[in-house]
């Protein structure tokens, strides 16, 4: 009888320290489960911020080049000198092409100005620094488009740039609205006459036009 209880005490003892390890093999897991929760949290913490600090760094490049005082142009031949130079792309960009045929406005209500007609879309020339980028975002691009509506003027005009920079799931978009303002027959502007500057768009040479951030989001 003896004999059978001792055995009985080591099945016991056995049993306790299977369940012993069971449940330090279960913390461990626990452990290491929130240990990678923690990591992968403050990695994608990491690469929202990188994407969010890339758009919104981009964002007030582009700011500079359409409200910039390299595009506050005194006198119209100022202007065309500097587009002669191929000074301001940008900007001579959306002097050409705002309000001309070729590039609608957008208003969904409105046949032949939704998003399929009015969005364009632009890609980032990163120079020296491509490989770098490469390496901290998988896309970056850049959405541009003009609002209106039937019958508008041209001083109604709200042009929107709206940068996505993304690195594998995460995106991050930043969103600027500029306002139009146009100054009709300024001094030293040359009148209200026409003039083709680019090859393809007639343009006012007595408009002077100034962009103005209205909102970044």
């Amino acid at each position: 009888m003896k004999k059978k209880a001792l055995k009985q005490k080591e099945g016991s003892a056995l049993l306790i320290a299977i369940v012993i390890m069971m449940v330090l093999t279960m913390l461990t897991l626990a452990l290491l489960l929130v240990s990678y929760s923690l990591f992968a949290t403050a990695n994608k913490q990491q690469g929202m911020e990188q994407c969010k600090e890339m758009a919104q760094s981009l964002s007030r490049e582009l700011e500079e080049e359409i409200t910039g005082t390299d595009v506050d142009f005194s006198t119209y031949d100022e202007m065309k000198t500097a587009y002669e130079a191929g000074e301001s792309p940008l900007w001579f960009y959306l002097r050409f092409n705002l309000w001309q045929s070729d590039w609608p406005y957008y208003n969904e209500e409105e046949r032949g100005h939704t998003a399929a007609y009015a969005y364009r879309y632009f890609d980032i020339n990163t120079g020296t620094g491509k490989e770098a980028v490469a390496d901290a975002l998988d896309d970056i691009s850049v959405k541009m488009y003009w609002e209106g509506e039937n019958d508008a003027e041209k001083e109604d005009t709200s042009f929107v740039v709206q940068v996505t920079c993304q690195k594998g799931k995460l995106k991050s978009i930043i969103t600027s609205t500029y306002e139009l303002t146009i100054d009709e027959n300024p001094a030293n502007y040359g009148g209200a006459g026409e003039e083709m500057l680019d090859g393809k768009h007639l343009i006012q040479t007595g408009e002077k036009w100034t962009f103005s951030l209205a909102q970044r989001e």
